[in-house]
């Protein structure tokens, strides 16, 4: 069984290697796609989404679709030959009892609604957060003998219309819900941690009207690393005056996040993808790879707590030591 740090390392160096050759970042692409499995209707989020997505561009598919070998073969049909998969990550989380733990690494798993729901344990101590990782193959459905127009719509007639209002609604309920103050003045973008915050020009000043919501939710994403929500900095004080290193992670957080959150009504940010940004990342990045897969995952957290979505629903599992 694969350690989860090696499938984290394997993973974050596909990244690496995606944006190197095909000069490109992934989260910041020109067009939108909703990569699912057709037979569990399920809609990769996450890494997942970043890890198909980037199978799509690469090799010019135009079906979203894919499907597990087993599920090809149930359904008379067979892989090609030499075809290569793309791995999908399954990511399970659980709660242990037995030992103290600080709040960053109850902040990691455990959500305030978790907290609620385990009723007694309402502090940080004795709850221990697990996890592990595992990967499974998946095929594109242009990799099989499958017939393409029998099984899935290209991506094109897949589409949706843009939704607006879906995605302005998540916003004024996430920042009803967390009590934050967006203000449309000005012409700076930035979000403010000690007063929890966010200044933004007037929607009329952008050129794109896709450029406006990628501004608000890239600071949207930066307000959920307060300490009162996701934690990723321990203060406000920290936030405001991060070090390169934490800066450049927190702003590659936001960004992941911002495109994740633009999925929601089906926009697409028109983001330049320069010669010289490409190189500033991998020239930045080349050591710290690793880094990649944390900053998905927690992007992924980010646009799911924005989004209200509960992981754990209402039946959080507790193991005891």
């Amino acid at each position: 069984m694969t350690p989860s740090y090696k499938i984290a390392s394997d993973l974050s160096e596909r990244i690496y290697e995606y944006i190197a050759t095909q000069k490109t970042v992934p989260w910041r692409q020109t067009w939108v796609s909703r990569t699912f499995n057709p037979i569990t209707d399920t809609r990769y989020k996450g890494i997942n989404y970043l890890l198909t997505s980037m199978h799509l561009e690469k090799h010019k598919l135009q079906v979203p679709q894919f499907l597990t070998f087993n599920q090809v073969k149930n359904l008379w049909g067979t892989v090609k030959k030499w075809e290569t998969s793309v791995p999908i990550i399954f990511y399970k989380s659980f709660i242990r009892t037995g030992k103290e733990m600080d709040i960053d690494q109850r902040n990691e798993i455990v959500s305030d609604n978790a907290l609620q729901v385990l009723g007694h344990r309402t502090t940080t101590k004795d709850l221990v957060p697990s996890y592990f990782l595992r990967t499974y193959n998946v095929y594109w459905l242009e990799q099989t003998t499958l017939p393409v127009e029998s099984y899935a719509p290209t991506l094109e007639s897949s589409k949706p219309s843009v939704d607006h209002e879906h995605l302005l609604k998540i916003i004024q309920d996430y920042c009803d819900r967390e009590k934050i103050e967006v203000t449309y003045a000005g012409v700076r973008a930035y979000y403010q941690p000690s007063k929890d915050s966010i200044q933004i020009p007037r929607r009329e000043n952008f050129e794109r009207v896709e450029d406006f919501y990628f501004t608000l939710c890239h600071e949207l994403a930066h307000s959920t690393g307060h300490i009162d929500r996701l934690a990723r900095f321990k203060t406000s004080e920290e936030m405001e005056t991060s070090r390169k290193e934490q800066y450049a992670f927190e702003e590659i957080v936001a960004d992941i996040t911002a495109c994740l959150l633009m999925q929601q009504a089906w926009l697409t940010p028109d983001l330049p993808n320069s010669a010289s940004y490409i190189e500033g990342f991998l020239r930045y990045w080349s050591d710290k790879k690793s880094q990649l897969y944390m900053a998905c995952r927690k992007a992924q957290k980010a646009a799911d707590y924005i989004c209200n979505t509960n992981k754990w629903g209402n039946n959080i599992p507790v193991e005891s030591t």
